[in-house]
């Protein structure tokens, strides 16, 4: 595991092993994320490339979605299946 707990210094710094900012990419600059009750510290180039992923995934994820609600409907109109609201109960 990659994760350490870190101190903050007298002026508000935190000092991160250099072998955790090797590991992680990080040299002049950093991306912070927060993440609730803590953060993450990534390579900027990496987290833009970890967010296209993500982007291409919820897309993806879209258009399948999407594409289901479609076929569904096709197959409504053409009756292959009814639609029975239980109203018992209610």
């Amino acid at each position: 595991a990659y994760a350490k707990t870190v101190t903050i210094d007298n002026g508000g710094r935190i000092c991160i092993p250099a072998k955790l900012l090797e590991k992680a990419g990080i040299t002049k600059e950093s991306v912070f994320v927060g993440k609730g009750t803590y953060f993450q510290i990534w390579n900027p180039e990496t987290h833009e490339e970890y967010n296209e992923f993500l982007l291409e995934r919820i897309i993806a994820d879209t258009e399948a979605e999407i594409a289901e609600n479609n076929k569904r409907n096709e197959y409504r109109e053409k009756g292959y299946f009814l639609d029975i609201k239980n109203t018992l109960g209610a």
